[in-house]
């Protein structure tokens, strides 16, 4: 009898729209079956899943509030049982309130924090304890390294996922690679303030990035094996010139 071989498999958070959507449909035409994660997201979820199936690989749609405890790790269970082991956990869920440091509310940082730090964690140790090895990759920022924005709570818990992945690269080595793409000013933002094409002028490379930018990162981090613990900077030079 003929061996059928699986597919590999990717599980995406956030994946319903802008990013998450090119990068779920980049992977499924590069032979990945998805695991699409959305929460308020479900009419574009379906639109997603409906292009990954275009390409000829499976999709699912895995719902989760990501803010409430438990549900990252049943989104990984979800994938686990309709799907397969995730070879890729790829992390691109993400709140992007405005408000300076000042104007920072208890409620602000404690949903910003349970999208891009609680619930990844809780993620990688269920991933962790399904599988024996894998590749994660997180979403990050480019202003990481910045002292000061217009959105504090966002920065704040930015800044913390890329700590955790500096930590867990370490931690989870050598079977798990876990690394960090930053994008700059890719899309505008989703209140429709204008900020790519904008400011665009004020960065080194003075010009808006492309979704083609953040997945040629994605493809390298997912070929190069020796690489963890990174962050790619996608951003024409952003992360070198703080512009506000």
């Amino acid at each position: 009898m003929e061996e059928t071989l699986m597919s590999p498999v990717a599980l995406i958070t956030g994946a319903a729209r802008r990013l998450g959507r090119e990068m779920a449909v980049h992977l499924a035409q590069q032979g990945f079956d998805v695991a699409v994660h959305y929460h308020h997201s479900e009419t574009d979820a379906h639109e997603t899943a409906a292009h990954i199936r275009a390409a000829g690989r499976r999709a699912i749609l895995v719902h989760g509030d990501l803010t409430q405890p438990g549900v990252a790790e049943s989104v990984l269970h979800t994938t686990v049982g309709q799907l397969s082991k995730p070879d890729l956990l790829l992390l691109s869920a993400s709140l992007f309130e405005k408000g300076r440091l000042g104007e920072t509310t208890w409620t602000q940082l404690q949903s910003h924090f349970a999208v891009h730090l609680f619930s990844v964690v809780e993620m990688v140790n269920a991933y962790r304890a399904h599988c024996e090895q894998g590749n994660i990759i997180v979403i990050a920022d480019s202003i990481v390294d910045h002292a000061t924005g217009p959105r504090a709570a966002y920065l704040l818990a930015k800044k913390s996922l890329w700590e955790f992945v500096k930590m867990a690269a370490v931690e989870f080595a050598p079977a798990f690679r876990v690394n960090a793409i930053g994008p700059g000013w890719i899309l505008d933002a989703v209140d429709g303030t204008p900020t790519a094409s904008g400011a665009a002028e004020k960065i080194p490379l003075q010009k808006k990035g492309d979704p083609a930018d953040i997945l040629q990162a994605l493809d390298f981090l997912i070929r190069s094996t020796y690489v963890t613990g990174s962050l790619i900077h996608m951003d024409g030079g952003r992360h070198l010139k703080p512009v506000f």
